[in-house]
């Protein structure tokens, strides 16, 4: 069910008041009620938020775990890409950043390539999903942020590498840095790439250390000496 006084509240932070932006309660995944949205003509920017996910999605098949009320769970359709797609997942690790930075006070990095991590726990996880069919080109950038620990804490697979942004709920917050995502990606959109790829490089916290290489086909060891364009 759409939560339009959610809807509302966030409209109230941001600058463009006819952004499509959709709230919910329960879901199976944003990305997937977007890419359906996408599919059916939804516009660029178009935005879906839920509460919680039952089928929240990671990399390489995994499952984002996605609680009731303790995170906020979004996916942002882009259809005008950067120069590069592959800079997609690297701009938004760059927003989120930026943002819990900016209203927590947070010291993050970024963990190649999706992993946003802070006092060595992930708080957030990003999955770029992109599609082109007959030379039309979009991506469904989903976004799950950890804010506060779930009731009865992390599920026994994750409960030594997850984390939050914060121990105090604030009602008021969910709202303010659902709209700040927001802006702050469309002004990385708007931003040459050379103008924050360099921000990417300096919160990485893979370069310089020992890493497994998994290409599908083999996995090896190798040492992570930088990030190139």
């Amino acid at each position: 069910m759409r939560d339009f006084s959610e809807e509302r509240k966030i409209k109230k932070y941001i600058g463009d008041k006819k952004r499509c932006i959709y709230c919910y309660g329960k879901v199976t995944s944003t990305n997937t009620l977007l890419k359906n949205a996408a599919d059916n003509g939804a516009k660029d920017g178009t935005v879906i938020i839920a509460d919680c996910q039952t089928e929240g999605k990671g990399r390489l098949g995994r499952n984002f775990y996605s609680p009731e009320a303790t995170g906020i769970y979004m996916s942002i359709l882009i259809r005008n890409p950067l120069s590069n797609p592959a800079h997609i997942t690297a701009a938004a690790g760059v927003a989120v950043c930026r943002v819990l930075s900016r209203n927590f006070g947070l010291i993050t990095g970024i963990k190649w390539v999706n992993d946003i991590i802070s006092n060595g726990k992930k708080i957030c996880g990003i999955l770029a999903e992109s599609t082109c069919e007959d030379g039309n080109f979009h991506t469904v950038l989903g976004i799950g942020i950890n804010l506060y620990y779930p009731k009865g804490g992390w599920p026994e697979e994750i409960a030594g590498i997850a984390g939050c942004v914060s121990d105090a709920y604030n009602p008021n917050v969910h709202e303010r840095i659902c709209a700040d995502l927001i802006t702050e990606i469309d002004t990385i959109r708007a931003t040459p790439t050379k103008k924050w790829l360099n921000e990417y490089r300096q919160l990485s916290v893979t370069v310089g250390k020992d890493v497994t290489v998994n290409d599908g086909k083999t996995v090896r060891t190798a040492f992570a000496l930088g990030i190139n364009d």
